[in-house]
Parts: structure tokens; sequence; C-alpha cells
């Protein structure tokens, strides 16, 4: 998404305006589906209460999120009002119940310019912790599917991941190829890439960049709206992980209102 720019007769875009409502919504909506979980550092996190998403944002430290280009893999328009980047591994469990909601809410609005959703791996198969060993070479996979069918061919593929892992490594690596070829790519091809490693730098450099937008768990979400970074955290800026669609829909709503 283009960094929204300010004249000098305009003022610039006032995050503590739209956060405020959207903490009351996202309150109201933690208190009726119960708690949501993410994963850091092997252990699970979970989201409090709504006023910690204004606290969290507007009080964590100056996050670094990589401007949304035509290199990333985008679900939409580069261009959309709304930009939902999702910091993802494909053997979280959450992120596997995330993706369903982001599809969700791609269908409802991805056209018109309304939402983009941008993916960018943050597999958990790095340091001292390793939570998903497998996560790394998924990724890697799914730059794969891209070289060799383009970017339609990656979210087929990372959908083809999701649906059939049973997550925390339930994925056998063996099985890439497989999954490959059910998504119309040529299998052979697929395995020579995949076991070329070629992708190992952009999948790990995508995790460090993750980590200086602030990851530390997944999903991780960060959304760009007006020139804005919010990242969906608590006040101690952990992410508030796989929110269900109501929630982001209401999240989604409130932006789109705001003038």
């Amino acid at each position: 998404m283009e960094q929204t720019t300010h004249n000098q007769t305009q003022k610039p875009f006032d995050m503590k305006q739209l956060i405020m409502p959207l903490s009351i919504l996202i309150a109201g909506a933690l208190i009726a589906f119960g708690v949501y979980a993410s994963e850091k550092k092997g252990s699970d996190t979970t989201a409090s209460n709504g006023k910690d998403l204004i606290n969290g944002a507007l009080q964590a430290p100056e996050i670094e999120v990589a401007k949304v280009t035509d290199e990333d893999h985008l679900r939409g328009d580069k261009d959309a009002k709304i930009a939902i980047i999702e910091y993802s591994d494909t053997e979280c469990p959450f992120c596997k119940v995330y993706h369903e909601t982001m599809k969700k809410i791609f269908a409802e609005y991805g056209s018109n310019k309304q939402v983009v959703w941008v993916y960018r791996h943050f597999p958990l198969s790095y340091g001292d912790q390793v939570l998903h060993k497998y996560a790394a070479k998924e990724a890697e996979a799914t730059e794969c599917a891209t070289e060799l069918g383009g970017k339609d061919a990656f979210w087929k593929y990372i959908d083809e991941i999701y649906a059939t892992t049973k997550s925390n490594d339930g994925l056998d690596p063996a099985t890439l190829p497989d999954l490959a070829a059910k998504v119309g790519l040529d299998k052979a091809k697929m395995k020579a890439c995949i076991d070329s490693g070629k992708y190992a730098e952009k999948v790990k450099a995508s995790y460090d960049a993750g980590a200086k937008a602030g990851a530390a768990g997944t999903p991780y979400t960060v959304i760009q709206f007006k020139g804005e970074n919010i990242p969906l955290v608590n006040e101690q800026g952990q992410g508030l992980g796989a929110l269900p669609y109501d929630v982001m829909k209401k999240i989604i709503d409130q932006m789109l209102a705001t003038k």
C-alpha cells in the first residue's frame, strides 16, 4: 500500500481516534468469543481485553514494517484502503484457523480496493527454541510454487498446505511435491526446487523482517491504514493472535467508516 502523504492544509491522521473505538469493539467481541491465543516462544499468550489494542499500538516501541509492494504475496489490490499484513507459520494451529478467517475477510472485502491481504513468512523454525521445524521448508515450497505457477499458484498452494496439515509439524515434508501436483504444478520440478534450498535465505529474511515489525509469535497482524502501522497487540506488545472473523470484520468496518 502506498503511504498516505499529507500536505500543509491537512491534519495528519490521528490513530487514537480510530483505535479508541476499535478497542471497545474488540473488548466486547473477546468477551463474546472467549480467549484466542497466539504462539510465542513455545508457550501460549492470550488476548485479554480491547483496551490492550490502544495501549499496545500507541505505547509499543516503534516498529519497522516493510512497505507493501508487488513483490509481496498479495490477495487483492496493493493500493487498497486497508492492508492486512499477516506474519504466519504454516505449522501453527492458530494460523490454520486464522487462514480460514482471512479467506472469509478477503471474500467479503477483497473487491473495490477495500482490503488487500498481505502474507509474509514467519516460520518458528529458527533460534534456540524451534517450535516448528518443518515450517521454514514449507515456506520455501510456497516460493517454489510461485516460481513455477505465478502469484495465483502461491495462494492455491498455501491454501492446500493449511487444509492438509494437522499443524505442529503434522505435514510430512516428502508430501510437499504431491500437494503441488494437486494444484496443477509440475511435481518433479517442485521437488527439485524444494531440494535445492534456493529460497531458504528469502524465507529467513522474511522472518527477520517480521521480527523488526514486532512479530514474536504467530499469527501476528499489522494493519496499514492511512499511512499508519497499527499492530494488533496487547499492552505488553504481544500479538493478539488468531482474532475471529467477527472481530476482524468490526475492525475493518470501523476503519472504512473513518473519514
